[in-house]
């Protein structure tokens, strides 16, 4: 082995492993997310690359370069250049970039330039009017598509009305639910709760196309069998199946294929029995297919391209989370998985369904789940970090996801344990909706994770936003001093790539407590 003096280095991957010994097949002791800066000695171990550093009086293992595994760099050594001259124009922002930077203190933050408009969710929550819609339970939050105003559209469907019972209206929210409207709906599907609810589109050129689903539920006469679509944003429906074939069931789980929202995945629920299945339509839901797969107990099912997430909760209350594949659409049949946990169906009519876990305790799920059916757990999906937030009896919680693109990093089991969420807390049940409007692979939101309980709505604040914000304007005043760039190009044209700004269409109101602002 080889060694190097020690040095500095930054995380340049979404998820770097520290292992016990400078090995691949390793025991996995901690986990570094990107941005973060570790220091240690480089050491070459049999041709590759390692960092080796002391953590909590242990040595520990970080790889340098992961290429063979198909992930790329993982680590990045630091250099240190020399500090410009100080400009007495900006004396007084040039020392508060520094020392916020070199001296962080417990009110500040060091953004490392990597999260630049990541995770603008991670900011204390503020509750929103009481919706419209209030008081109701067992009804369904779905978020979908760019609304005129260039928020992202919430929905919320049915459920039951205290003193009233069943309801099968749809309400939406178009601001980020400051306030919502009831969507004026033709013949639809009956009054009902705790049913499967789903929705998809197409990719966004030459022009997206999205279909909503419901599936199944509880209803007055009993459980329901049927599976009803709307491709106009819930105004008008057509009952695609009147009596499915894995029959009446509630608490189902439903998601459509990524790009392919004619492909239907329905898993889970309960009747008489709690069900473990798993049926594909590839018509819209007229017809359906088993899948030989066996699933988890109480599934959730999000899209998470190119393939779809699992998750469900525990005794416990952590997550188990799987990636589920469909191959046969364009995927080719073969198994090419280097995990020997994957689990791997028939094949049916040309396609075949593989069931991965993520971590390790994903992988002894079913020693770790509740002998009572438990509800299906609901999940917001940030695909720009690649994070599961969701709610526990603990509070707000995040779990750091894999690259689903690259099946090294799953195959991998890495930890996916969850970790608080210290700036977002939040007194809700553990049943209510998490919706992050960074769930959709074509269209990027506000940074915003909303909250939907029985009678209350939260949504993030823009402290993380604004703290980004700060961070871009003292870099563009040090380009400026520098290298001249114009002020104005930096703010008009840099900016707005690297933060999601509000859209301002005439006509439609402001988010609810932002007041004008001058332009910068």
């Amino acid at each position: 082995m080889s060694k190097h003096d020690g040095e500095s280095f930054r995380v340049v991957h979404k998820r770097v492993a520290v292992r016990a010994l400078p090995s691949t097949t390793a025991e996995i002791v901690g986990v570094e997310a990107l941005g973060a800066v570790i220091s240690g000695k480089r050491v070459q171990v049999k041709g590759e690359l390692w960092v080796r550093r002391d953590l909590n009086n242990r040595e520990t293992w970080m790889l340098v370069d992961g290429s063979r595994l198909g992930l790329g760099r993982l680590l990045e050594a630091i250099t240190v250049p020399s500090a410009p001259p100080p400009v007495k124009s900006e004396k007084r922002e040039a020392k508060s970039f520094t020392s916020t930077a070199s001296n962080p203190s417990p009110s500040t933050q060091k953004v490392p330039i990597e999260l630049i408009g990541e995770r603008l969710w991670h900011s204390p929550l503020h509750e929103l009017p009481r919706p419209e819609w209030a008081p109701r339970h067992g009804y369904y939050a779905l978020s979908g598509g760019l609304s005129a105003t260039g928020w992202r559209n919430i929905w919320v469907f049915g459920g039951i009305i205290p003193g009233l019972g069943y309801s099968d209206d749809v309400w939406r929210t178009v601001n980020g639910g400051a306030s919502w409207e009831l969507v004026v709906a033709g013949i639809h599907w009956s009054p009902r709760s705790d049913f499967g609810c789903c929705g998809g589109s197409t990719a966004p050129e030459p022009r997206p196309k999205g279909v909503i689903y419901i599936v199944g539920g509880q209803g007055g006469p009993g459980l329901l069998p049927d599976v009803w679509a709307s491709d106009t944003a819930g105004r008008k429906w057509s009952r695609m199946c009147e009596k499915a074939p894995f029959g009446s069931r509630t608490g189902v789980a439903c998601a459509t294929v990524p790009s392919r929202p004619l492909v239907l995945l329905v898993a889970g629920g309960v009747s008489d029995d709690v069900h473990r299945d798993l049926w594909v339509s590839q018509d819209g839901g007229a017809t359906f297919d088993c899948l030989m797969l066996t699933m988890p107990i109480g599934p959730t099912l999000m899209k998470w391209p190119p393939h779809l997430l699992c998750a469900a909760r525990a005794q416990s209350g952590q997550l188990g989370l799987w990636c589920l594949r469909l191959r046969g659409l364009t995927d080719p049949l073969e198994d090419t998985s280097k995990s020997r946990f994957c689990q791997r169906g028939d094949e049916v009519n040309g396609l075949v369904a593989e069931l991965e876990p993520l971590d390790e305790f994903s992988q002894s799920f079913d020693c770790e789940c509740s002998p009572d059916f438990p509800k299906p757990p609901r999940v917001g999906l940030d695909l720009e970090a690649s994070v599961a937030v969701h709610l526990s009896r603990h509070g707000l919680q995040g779990q750091c996801l894999p690259n689903p693109e690259v099946p090294d990093s799953i195959s991998m089991a890495m930890d996916c344990s969850p970790w608080e969420l210290e700036k977002v807390s939040c007194v809700a049940p553990p049943e209510s909706f998490v919706v992050c409007d960074m769930d959709a692979a074509y269209t990027r939101g506000h940074g915003k994770v909303h909250i939907l309980t029985e009678d209350r709505c939260f949504t993030s604040d823009r402290c993380q936003y604004k703290l980004q914000d700060r961070f871009l304007k003292l870099v563009g005043l040090r380009l400026a001093a520098t290298v001249g760039l114009p002020m104005d190009l930096w703010l008009g044209r840099v900016r707005p790539l690297l933060l999601p700004r509000p859209r301002r269409i005439a006509g439609f109101a402001r988010p609810l407590g932002e007041a004008p602002k001058p332009l910068p």
